[in-house]
C-alpha cells in the first residue's frame, strides 16, 4: 500500500509541476483571450507530437514564427514568406 501511495504522490507532483509550467510560461505569458488559451494548449500538444515525428528527419525547415499571432488569419502571406526564406536558408547550407 505504501508503494502505491508513493507512486501516486510522485504522479500528482509531476502533474502539478507540468501544469504550473504551462500556466506560467505557455498560456499566461501572451494570452489575449480564451480562444488563445485553447489554441496554445492545442499547439503544445501538436508540438510534442511533431517533435516525435521529426526526430529522425534529415532536413527540417523550421522558420521562427514567434512574432506571429495564432489567431490572426491576415498573416498568411507573411507566414508563407517566412517559410520560403527558411527553406532557402536550409537549401544553401545543404547544397
Amino acid at each position: 500500500m505504501i508503494g502505491i501511495k508513493a507512486r501516486l504522490a510522485k504522479s500528482i507532483y509531476r502533474y502539478s509541476l507540468a501544469e504550473s509550467f504551462l500556466w506560467k510560461h505557455a498560456l499566461v505569458s501572451r494570452t489575449e483571450n480564451i480562444i488563445d488559451v485553447l489554441l496554445r494548449s492545442f499547439d503544445f500538444t501538436i508540438k510534442t507530437a511533431t517533435e516525435l515525428q521529426t526526430a529522425k528527419a534529415d532536413i527540417l525547415i523550421k522558420p521562427d514564427l514567434a512574432e506571429f499571432n495564432m489567431t490572426d488569419i491576415g498573416q498568411v502571406d507573411d507566414l508563407i514568406e517566412m517559410g520560403y526564406l527558411a527553406a532557402n536558408k536550409i537549401l544553401q547550407k545543404v547544397t
